[in-house]
């Protein structure tokens, strides 16, 4: 790992293997997140009450997504980088919000909202309008790494005063959130890409790269980091429970953080793992399948009335994975629909 993080800004920060190994282990947390088997406590079919550690998740995994673009590349806007990010990431975005939608209306039998509405919502990316309109709301997080990869673009480009503006841009969103009592959630209603959510993160990814530069990487390092971040959990926990805003929301920005410098300091051991490595490779496949795969296994599981159970949810939560593996390693084994999916520039 002491080669793993580099000074400067114009080389690869962290090898390729290390980088798919720690999406790797993001989208397991991610996966978890989303399986309600595992994350809620349940009332017959019926869930009640999500657990302590479902909330602890998204403090911070899929926030750590966000920041890996800022260890291994820190380089200047370039030409084409926009059609680039389009491509990769915005084209995605609107098939599979295409896709919701049709299960939405004739799948889940749910009214159509409208195609202002579904315009708009595709347009602003908001979680809201988009769970609102396409009855799934977890594609933000791509017109967010788009908006946010543009972010990191201009930072890089430009010079100190360009650079301040944008961050202090995100610091008063934050400053709103906090004493304007309003969410993040609800300000993306306001702002087209999920800027809002980019901006959120943009700071955060700064402060963590600015760190990872300055910090040694030892097996004393690794183990006070590990320390730092189950103690921030043990306080988010606190936290929780007394309902104290201000701390939620300083958890919000520094666990993401500590997190991701966790994974940084054990990255050559996960990097060893061929398994976190695959589902690395196809993070994005697996993120974009493994929802609609889930609710059609949880219906699965509600249809022949079995009770919702721990060993129910590690059941839906293997096979959710298996078949998100088994359809990105179809889909990128098959050229045809490799270049329709997911084409490349």
């Amino acid at each position: 790992m002491k080669q793993a993080i580099k000074s400067g800004s114009e080389t690869l920060s962290i090898s390729k293997e290390a980088s798919s190994a720690i999406k790797g282990v993001l989208i397991l947390l991610v996966v978890l997140g989303h399986n309600s088997l595992l994350c809620n406590e349940w009332n017959g079919s019926v869930p009640v009450e999500r657990y302590f550690y479902w909330r602890w998740l998204y403090t911070f995994h899929v926030y750590c997504f966000f920041i890996l673009p800022f260890i291994y590349n820190r380089k200047p806007y370039t030409k084409g980088n926009i059609i680039k990010y389009a491509v990769r990431l915005l084209y995605p975005y609107l098939w599979i919000c295409a896709l919701c939608a049709i299960i939405n209306v004739y799948v889940l039998r749910n009214p159509f909202a409208g195609w202002y509405e579904l315009l708009r919502a595709v347009l602003y990316g908001s979680e809201l309008l988009l769970d609102n309109t396409i009855g799934f709301n977890f594609p933000w997080f791509l017109p967010a790494m788009f908006s946010l990869l543009l972010l990191k673009d201009v930072y890089y480009s430009n010079g100190k005063i360009v650079r301040v503006i944008l961050v202090g841009i995100g610091i008063v969103l934050w400053f709103i959130v906090l004493h304007g009592d309003m969410k993040f959630s609800t300000l993306g209603t306001f702002m087209p890409l999920s800027i809002v959510s980019a901006f959120r993160v943009f700071p955060i990814c700064l402060l963590t790269v600015w760190l990872a530069e300055r910090i040694s990487f030892s097996f004393i390092s690794c183990c006070l980091t590990a320390i730092g971040f189950l103690f921030l959990s043990f306080l988010l926990c606190v936290a929780q429970t007394c309902n104290a805003q201000l701390w939620k929301m300083i958890f919000y920005f520094v666990m993401p953080i500590a997190a991701f410098l966790f994974l940084l300091q054990i990255c050559d051991f996960l990097s060893k793992s061929v398994l976190l490595i695959r589902l690395g490779r196809n993070s994005l496949q697996i993120y974009l399948y493994h929802v609609i795969i889930f609710n059609a296994l949880l219906l699965f599981v509600k249809q022949f009335h079995f009770t919702p159970t721990v060993i129910w949810g590690l059941v839906v939560y293997c096979m959710t994975l298996f078949f998100a593996e088994i359809m990105a390693k179809f889909i990128n084994s098959n050229k045809f629909f490799k270049n329709v999916l997911y084409p490349s520039k």
